[in-house]
């Protein structure tokens, strides 16, 4: 979820639980003094946590990487890294290129190591137009913060792209094994929408499609799985595909994606792969489930495996501004009735929302959003029961707000504490002065 996730986001000493007077939804002052922690990453995109407790954010400022590893009280591990803060120039890759990194970057664990996925955005000129060259690429870090040159060429791998020219990382996950998969959006095209080398006056049609793609844990593709370790979704005839978002639960693959044509419309589809790489043809209607919603424009952003309940996809609604939903299907793609009734669930109907990630556990599934009919300054999460309705226990009604010092770039990132009963927010604001962009990240831990 790569536009979505940039919005909102060992000591001896031991870390008490948030005291009995913090409840759900309060800021959790274990962490940091006062549940509030600034950063250095940039524009906050990701968060990770570790089994040690310890958590990991990343982002980029365009032209670096930067990682921070905090302890469960907010404060930098000065272990990792240099005084807890890992930097990786774009130049270390592709020295004197005017490549900047793609705002979507990602981390996940894989045992002691740490993975960050990221993308390289160049403009080069084919027959006079500006044409988006995009690489991808993993970099793996030793729990300490250095690079860990064992794996890939000098500690990375770099994506295949197919028969398309470019490719963007959408998505990261890591089993247990830890074995990698990256979805993956390629294309052969330019600014303009048009595929590579289209007379301005000619229909021509995209070649582009999702890719997921799996690695073994020391990044070598896994052949046996789809065609050399790739399974795609090619893009219908005269329409073009991005992928939204990837999640795994019973040996399955669940690809959340988007086709559309470009000032016309958009269709969202869910894709069920088995863990081979085949298309599951007992999902949906040959392995394909569309999501749609009566009187509704839907706009999805995000898609998880909740406990014990199955795949929840979190949709943005239009018109109106008609707030935001959550849709769950079950395990043949039908919308699970046993969630509010009907398989849907609504909450801040009348505001306009910018939906940013889910993330859930055995009893709440959470939701980031800006929650733009407020002030464009406003970011908050939203949360549900298991059964989807509103988790009335949590905030004021379901909800938490908060005031963002400067303009949002996009909507929060959040992941859940592993060990210890909050729930963790990163926001990334910007104020411009001049021709310059300065990033304002922040991270906020609550109660749950």
């Amino acid at each position: 979820m790569w536009f979505a996730a940039l919005l909102m986001a060992g000591s001896a000493v031991a870390v008490a639980a948030p005291t009995a007077s913090a409840a759900p939804g309060d800021l959790d002052t274990t962490f940091s003094g006062d549940g509030v922690s600034r950063t250095r990453v940039g524009a906050v995109s990701d968060l990770y946590f570790r089994s040690s407790g310890k958590v990991v954010s990343v982002g980029t400022d365009g032209s670096s990487i930067i990682v921070e590893k905090r302890r469960r009280n907010g404060k930098l591990d000065t272990t990792f890294g240099t005084n807890g803060r890992f930097t990786y120039s774009k130049n270390l890759l592709y020295p004197g290129s005017n490549a900047v990194f793609d705002r979507t970057v990602l981390v996940a664990g894989q045992g002691d190591s740490i993975l960050v996925a990221f993308s390289y955005n160049e403009v080069e000129y084919e027959e006079g137009s500006p044409v988006t060259a995009a690489s991808s690429h993993i970099l793996r870090l030793t729990g300490d913060g250095a690079i860990d040159k064992t794996f890939g060429t000098k500690g990375v791998v770099t994506m295949p792209t197919g028969t398309e020219s470019h490719g963007r990382i959408v998505d990261l996950f890591v089993d247990a094994a830890g074995r990698i998969a990256v979805l993956q959006q390629r294309w052969t095209q330019n600014y303009a929408g048009r595929p590579s080398g289209c007379p301005p006056d000619e229909s021509c049609d995209d070649a582009d499609e999702a890719a997921l793609i799996r690695l073994s844990a020391n990044g070598t593709a896994i052949i046996g799985f789809g065609s050399d370790g790739v399974a795609t979704i090619a893009s219908p005839p005269g329409r073009q595909i991005e992928p939204i978002a990837l999640t795994r639960a019973s040996q399955k693959w669940s690809v959340l994606y988007e086709t559309f044509e470009i000032g016309v419309d958009s269709e969202y589809f869910v894709r069920r792969f088995d863990d081979g790489g085949t298309v599951d043809n007992s999902f949906g209607t040959g392995g394909d489930v569309e999501l749609s919603m009566p009187g509704e424009t839907i706009a999805p952003f995000d898609m998880v495996t909740a406990p014990g309940r199955g795949l929840v996809i979190g949709a943005d609604l239009s018109p109106g501004p008609d707030g935001l939903a959550l849709i769950a299907l079950d395990a043949d793609g039908d919308l699970e009735t046993g969630f509010s009734g009907d398989g849907i669930a609504r909450i801040l109907k009348g505001r306009s929302t910018r939906g940013g990630e889910i993330v859930a556990d055995a009893e709440r599934i959470y939701v980031t959003t800006a929650i733009t009919a407020f002030d464009p300054k406003m970011g908050g999460v939203v949360a549900f029961r298991r059964d989807g309705s509103v988790a009335r226990s949590f905030g004021t009604k379901g909800r938490v707000t908060f005031p963002l010092t400067y303009q949002v770039t996009a909507v929060p990132a959040a992941a859940l504490w592993a060990d210890h009963p909050a729930l963790l927010v990163g926001v990334s604001e910007y104020t411009v002065a001049g021709a310059q962009r300065f990033f304002n990240s922040v991270l906020r831990s609550y109660a749950t």
